[in-house]
């Protein structure tokens, strides 16, 4: 597993078409993107069953915030 980071969805979706190829060339078919929605201009799936966001607070954290997850807490 790989972990990729960007500033915001758009930044992910210029590059995603080299992304996709690196690591299709490397035997890694599948890219897993945090998104609210169906991401314009990827084609992909998206499912609401799986993935529910959860915040507390006034402000809900931007996508691909990477401040509060367990990797970073944790060091993991």
């Amino acid at each position: 597993m790989q972990l990729g980071y960007c500033r915001s969805i758009e930044d992910f979706v210029r590059c995603a078409g080299a992304i996709g190829r690196h690591l299709l060339r490397r035997g890694k078919p599948v890219v897993i993107v945090d998104a609210n929605g169906p991401i314009a201009k990827l084609p992909g799936i998206y499912s609401e069953v799986r993935g529910r966001k959860y915040f507390k607070g006034p402000h809900q954290p931007r996508l691909g915030d990477l401040a509060d997850t367990e990797l970073a807490i944790y060091g993991l």
